[in-house]
């Protein structure tokens, strides 16, 4: 026979279990799984990326940029091996100083430049780019008032950026019938500009840790400090808008991608941890899908449905996962 003092210390306990169970829940909200990932192959570069900015995968291939700060930068793609698929460089002529704010590449190795150009005078102006595969042909385009600060190129082609419009005789204030996204053209065309500036809490929201990604025929944009996720069609329409922040504004975000099946996930670090999480739409917040706090993880984008990520030591290393859930 159990013995009632026994009984009750069982009581106790299965008790305190409860409490830190009810607790847990209370302080950090239902335990959502975001799925698992399955490695289905890997490469390296070895050391080669070493502080320098992080690379995307888009259009087939990792870009790299090199030769950051100068005015005469270069963007180098490899291929799923690691292997190098071509380099261009980029310039405009005139320029004492050159700023580039983001770099993709399309499937026929285009490569889109977004950023700002100041020359001897000191005129800064903002610009988007293109140079040819082969490097020698580049067409840039002045865009003020807009600046664009994030580019991506999607399926078709066609060139899109995240930027901010000024009033034309106010370089620091917002115009609110501005549109942050713009498509271009490969002539340098805009071809089409979606949600007005008005419609986000601070039109400079911008400028801070962002990420505009694509896919087969999506466009979408998550900004940090918005708290925010935007994603459009090749088309312009909205698709999704949510509210979603991250849970302490000291967390790193490294890197974004946008599957063709429509998964978003984001590379997290914070405290010595990092982790990976993928947008719940249903329950508007990020699920972790996986964590370690051995080595980094970065995510480079998304290849269909595979994401590219480097989760390791080496800074070249880059794998090919898949997510399941």
């Amino acid at each position: 026979m159990v013995s009632s003092k026994y009984s009750q210390i069982s009581a106790n306990t299965a008790a305190a279990k409860l409490f830190l169970v009810i607790a847990a829940a209370i302080t950090f909200g239902p335990v959502l799984s975001g799925g698992t990932l399955a490695e289905m192959s890997a490469a390296s570069l070895g050391d080669t990326l070493a502080n320098k900015p992080i690379p995307i995968w888009s259009g087939g291939a990792l870009i790299t940029q090199e030769g950051f700060g100068t005015t005469n930068p270069f963007f180098i793609s490899y291929d799923r091996r690691g292997n190098t698929l071509g380099s261009v460089s980029f310039s405009i002529p005139g320029t004492s100083y050159l700023s580039v704010a983001d770099f993709s590449r399309a499937t026929d190795g285009t490569v889109a430049v977004c950023g700002s150009a100041t020359d001897a005078d000191g005129r800064t102006a903002p610009f988007i780019a293109w140079v040819s595969p082969d490097g020698k042909n580049t067409n840039v385009v002045r865009s003020a008032p807009y600046s664009p600060r994030k580019v991506t190129v999607g399926s078709d082609g066609a060139i899109w950026t995240v930027g901010f419009e000024s009033m034309p005789n106010d370089r620091d204030k917002a115009n609110p019938a501005g549109f942050i996204f713009r498509r271009w053209d490969r002539s340098g065309k805009v071809s089409g500009a979606y949600f007005p500036q008005s419609r986000l809490k601070d039109a400079r929201s911008v400028f801070s840790l962002d990420f505009l990604r694509s896919s087969k025929d999506r466009i979408a944009w998550y900004s940090t400090r918005e708290g925010r996720y935007i994603e459009l069609s090749s088309t312009g329409t909205i698709v999704n808008d949510v509210s979603v922040d991250i849970p302490d504004p000291k967390v790193h975000i490294a890197g974004m991608a946008l599957t063709d099946s429509g998964d978003v996930l984001i590379g997290r670090d914070y405290d010595r941890k990092w982790s990976i999480l993928r947008l719940d739409f249903s329950a508007s917040r990020w699920v972790e899908v996986e964590s370690s706090t051995s080595g980094h993880a970065f995510i480079y984008g998304s290849d269909g449905d595979l994401i590219v990520a480097r989760i390791g030591v080496k800074s070249g290393d880059f794998k090919f996962l898949e997510l399941s859930r």
